[in-house]
């Protein structure tokens, strides 16, 4: 299931659960409830192993002929299918409330200077380290 559908299948069953709750079994809306998941249920095959032990049940593994996970589109392993320039443009776009952010509480700070990475990564504090710690040592001893 796509991560927008299952976020709507989790709203849902709460919604559903409130019709239960409150006794309204019989109402359309109920009804339609049912109609989504029979229609997201169609795709729904495969194998899911459980651990049961002393009254606990954890999922343990999955596996689906139908499944959307590709390994080559989900990990950053040498030899992998994903188009890593195609996530440029979502970081800066996705970054960009956090960067106007971080400008304006800039300008609450007297005598600051705000300092941008250019290109720096995610896991920034680990990658580029000694960068940082020596803007931070500049900045408390300014």
């Amino acid at each position: 299931i796509p991560r927008d559908l299952e976020r709507l299948k989790v709203s849902l069953s709460k919604a559903y659960a409130d019709l239960v709750y409150d006794g309204l079994w019989f109402s359309v809306t109920r009804e339609s409830i049912d109609a989504f998941v029979a229609s997201i249920q169609k795709r729904v095959s495969g194998i899911v192993r459980v651990k049961l032990f002393k009254g606990d049940c954890r999922v343990v593994g999955r596996k689906s002929p139908m499944s959307l996970y590709d390994t080559g589109l989900a990990t950053y392993d040498e030899g992998d299918q994903f188009d890593h320039t195609a996530a440029e443009g979502f970081i800066k776009i996705f970054g960009l409330p956090i960067e106007t952010a971080g400008n304006q509480a800039a300008k609450g700070i007297k005598d600051n200077t705000f300092k941008v990475v250019k290109d720096g990564p995610h896991g920034l504090n680990l990658t580029h380290a000694n960068e940082l710690n020596t803007y931070l040592i500049d900045f408390l001893k300014s």
